[in-house]
């Protein structure tokens, strides 16, 4: 009997002995981090969040609003949710508007009654800015400066404001258009696998910031001192080699750009050195001007020579192609 329950025993060693240790836990899911408008909803309004996340902001924009100001000219933004006018007015005065979509007004912009809706603003010496708040998370930016002659600029931001207020007050917005394959359509937050970002960096992603519609997103993998990403999508030309700091590289067979920064400041106000590999993702449908790609770009960001975040730069870049499918 003793016999047998010493083999009994030692079978179940030679079982649990050579057993493969468990996998370590999976690291815990990064925390998303978003602003909260801390201003009710405009009133007098009809659109949604929903319209608004898959708008055109270009057709909100109505040229004749400006016309009695000078010569005007309309061009897609750089990032997906912006689109700007210029009017070219006597003596080479220039003003420029820009209607975007952001998360929240920033705290401290007071409350203007024009019209028949309560919207809220601000300014300072170089900007006029007008939100029209949509939701808790999604408001239409509205920005007017001038140059080079520096002057009064939220009759501009005003008539703008003005122009689009009847549309929404429809619950009217055009849906913009684009391609299935487009990066618009992706979350900038999670092109790159965090098994990568662990894999290149050798740490995991514990914060994320998308900026609005998440085209831009911030991941974190700890504090101020751990190495950190900026992902982006915008349009543009193609990346190009103009800065000393710029170089020329190849990305799965892309042509492709990294520029360096060395970083700046010390103690609190550190800004720490950085990567960027930046290519053209797939040419834009509608190119207008200067912008006719959309652009892939990686930064890192860490405390280290700047020109030694290049490689890793390049290879979260990589990545990212994989996980779009290299098109």
């Amino acid at each position: 009997m003793v016999r047998h329950s010493f083999i009994f025993v030692a079978l179940l060693c030679a079982v649990a002995c050579t057993s493969e240790p468990a996998p370590p836990p999976p690291p815990p899911a990064p925390t998303t981090v978003t602003s909260v408008a801390a201003v009710p909803p405009t009133g007098g309004i009809a659109v949604t969040a929903e319209q608004l996340a898959q708008a055109d902001p270009c057709a909100l924009m109505n040229q004749d609003s400006l016309a009695k100001f000078g010569r005007v000219s309309m061009n897609i933004g750089i990032a997906f949710t912006e689109c700007e006018m210029t009017v070219v007015m006597a003596r080479h005065d220039q003003a420029t508007v820009q209607v975007a979509f952001r998360f929240a007004p920033p705290a401290g912009a007071k409350p203007i009654s024009r019209n028949g809706i309560t919207f809220h603003g601000d300014e300072d010496t170089n900007w006029c800015r007008r939100y029209i708040v949509v939701s808790e998370q999604s408001t239409i930016f509205v920005a007017a400066s001038r140059a080079p002659v520096r002057g009064p600029a939220c009759e501009f931001a005003d008539a703008v404001v003005d122009g689009m207020v009847p549309q929404l007050a429809r619950g009217e917005l055009k849906p913009a258009e684009v391609s299935p394959d487009s990066l618009a359509r992706h979350d900038a937050c999670h092109v790159i696998e965090f098994t990568e970002i662990r894999r290149v960096l050798g740490r995991d992603p514990v914060k994320l910031t998308p900026a609005y519609n998440r085209q831009t997103c911030t991941i974190d993998t700890g504090g101020p001192a751990d190495p950190s990403l900026l992902v982006t999508f915008v349009r543009g030309h193609r990346p190009e080699v103009d800065e000393k700091t710029d170089r020329a590289i190849t990305i799965d067979g892309r042509e492709a750009v990294t520029d360096t920064w060395a970083g700046s400041g010390s103690g609190a106000n550190r800004h720490v050195p950085s990567c960027s590999a930046e290519l053209a993702y797939r040419p834009l449908d509608r190119p207008m001007g200067t912008k006719t790609v959309e652009r892939l770009r990686v930064s890192v960001y860490r405390e280290a020579p700047e020109d030694t975040n290049c490689q890793p730069a390049t290879d979260l870049t990589a990545a990212a192609l994989r996980k779009l499918g290299g098109k």
